[in-house]
């Protein structure tokens, strides 16, 4: 299964959303970000293009596709 992983800079508790599932790691991202929209859409549309193993680095979060 395919799972992001995002990690906030604020936190070391990763949270993980299934594949597919862009409007979670939309709203995911908006909390972290205190309710940006610009940063929330370019990261889930990020989520939809790239493959496993790829890395979305921002100052306020990371995303890792990983599968397990």
């Amino acid at each position: 299964m395919i799972y992001y992983a995002i990690t906030p800079s604020f936190s070391t508790v990763t949270r993980y959303t299934k594949e597919g599932k862009f409007d979670l790691v939309y709203d995911k991202i908006m909390f972290i970000t205190d309710g940006n929209h610009d940063i929330a859409a370019a990261a889930s549309s990020w989520c939809e293009l790239a493959s496993v193993g790829d890395i979305y680095r921002h100052e306020l979060f990371v995303i890792e596709i990983i599968q397990e």
